[in-house]
């Protein structure tokens, strides 16, 4: 039925199937941690001293969000990432984010109180969901109703939504990684993001240890990567910051 009602999605199933089929192949990533302690990890990206008010914001976030979806699934992000997220929000204060990867949208529920509490900021997030079962009527149950007014979902592959969509937004802010985790898929949206964030901005990706895009990304791009451990699901998460240029490099480039 979904190659007669969805044939455009059918397809890009499809070439995903395919993509993650050929990434079996492959050998794993030798990534290993650099951080242990994902919040500390998230402020030194940033070259801030670790708050104590992101710390004690986030047992709020974390009830209100489990509340909302009652039972975690396997489908759903890390509190890990989720709580990254968090801390780059909240002292990035950025007005345009984009991500892929929702399912019930913990990441995505997270990301979006801090632009609230921030006072500004805009998500737009690009997902496939899962088939099968009720996941239609799951993706983004994370997201509080109050908070959707910021938040824009677009369902389709990440391949076929990311160029137009970073073409319209021009910059952005910060960039998160949790689609699918294939070395094609992973090489595509960084290099894609990166052209597009500002100075200062950072991206994010999810089980950065799935394959050695992430490490060969950083280096082609000459960033130092902070990678933090996940152990509740043997992943890492990967961050890189775009260096602000400095002004009399700014100057010296348009003449």
């Amino acid at each position: 039925m979904l190659a007669i009602n969805r044939p455009v999605e059918f397809v890009d199933r499809m070439s995903g199937w395919l993509d993650q089929t050929r990434s079996r192949n492959l050998a794993p990533s030798a990534l290993v941690p650099t951080h242990h302690d994902h919040l500390a990890a998230a402020h030194e990206l940033l070259g801030v001293t670790a708050c104590r008010e992101c710390a004690a914001e986030l047992p709020d976030v974390r009830s209100a969000v489990g509340g909302r979806l009652g039972r975690f699934s396997h489908q759903d992000g890390g509190m890990v990432l989720a709580e990254t997220l968090w801390v780059l929000v909240r002292h990035l204060r950025p007005e345009q984010v984009v991500e892929t990867g929702v399912a019930r949208g913990i990441s995505s529920a997270f990301t979006l109180e801090a632009m609230a509490r921030n006072g500004t900021g805009h998500l737009w997030s690009i997902d496939l969901p899962p088939l099968g079962g009720d996941w239609e009527s799951q993706i983004g149950i994370a997201v509080a109703a109050e908070r959707r007014d910021r938040w824009t979902y677009i369902r389709g592959a990440s391949r076929r939504i990311l160029p137009g969509l970073l073409a319209r937004l021009g910059r952005i802010d910060l960039f998160t990684h949790d689609g699918l985790h294939t070395r094609k898929c992973q090489d595509f949206e960084y290099r894609a993001a990166w052209a597009r964030i500002r100075d200062g901005g950072a991206l994010v990706s999810d089980d950065a240890n799935f394959s050695d895009a992430f490490a060969d990304f950083a280096a082609e791009v000459l960033a130092i990567p902070v990678m933090v451990g996940e152990p509740a699901k043997e992943g890492i998460i990967g961050l890189v910051r775009r260096e602000e240029a400095h002004p009399d490099a700014r100057a010296s480039s348009r003449r």
